[in-house]
């Protein structure tokens, strides 16, 4: 069933004229076929900005904490804290200020302090005391009472790359220190790697 264009009246599919008004069908023009269109994307309402993305979550980073005129006013001596070690630590002491931006790179310095006087303390007591102990004991008696030329080169060799781990130890805490310092330089107040695991100042 279709329709005539001309008088709307109801025609059999295969007639070549309107029965009613006698309209030629095959002289109407071809309506052209029509490409099926997507659906327009949602528009967002005008004035509308979407919020820009939230920045990762630093449980580590206080930098936020802190008024942008204590870190201004502050900020030298906790680059001393981190540059002169004990020396910047009892300058920031007794400067007495109540700076919460100050305390906080104190705590942090002194964390770094007792960690070098450790590290420290470690190396003088294994290369003076234990290692000299050993060595002794080695080139006067031998391992086990074998005196064996070789066998005490490589036990010195063995005691040696102890004393020279802990120094690396020493230098990794120094190179965490330094880039704690330009942190500090760029208005930054993280915790810094490796000794933020140490919780007695936190």
């Amino acid at each position: 069933m279709k329709y005539c264009p001309k008088c709307n009246a109801a025609c059999d599919d295969n007639a070549a004229f309107c029965t009613t008004c006698g309209f030629n069908f095959a002289a109407a023009p071809q309506a052209a076929p029509q490409m099926p269109q997507r659906p327009a994307a949602p528009q967002a309402a005008p004035g509308y900005n979407p919020a820009p993305a939230a920045p990762a979550y630093d449980p580590y980073d206080h930098t936020a904490k802190f008024d942008a005129k204590d870190v201004a006013d502050n900020k030298p001596t906790a680059l001393l804290v981190y540059l002169t070690g004990f020396v910047g630590i009892i300058i920031a002491l007794l400067s007495g200020k109540s700076s919460a931006y100050l305390s906080f790179h104190t705590r942090q310095g002194i964390k770094f302090a007792v960690v070098e006087a450790f590290l420290a303390f470690c190396s003088m007591i294994y290369s003076k005391v234990i290692f000299g102990l050993i060595d002794g004991i080695i080139s006067n008696y031998g391992i086990f009472g074998i005196y064996n030329l070789d066998g005490i080169r490589i036990t010195r060799f063995a005691f040696s790359l102890i004393s020279a781990a802990i120094i690396i130890c020493l230098v990794i805490v120094w190179i965490v220190k330094l880039i704690t310092f330009f942190g500090v330089c760029k208005g930054k107040s993280k915790e810094p790697a490796i000794i933020r695991g140490f919780r007695f100042m936190k």
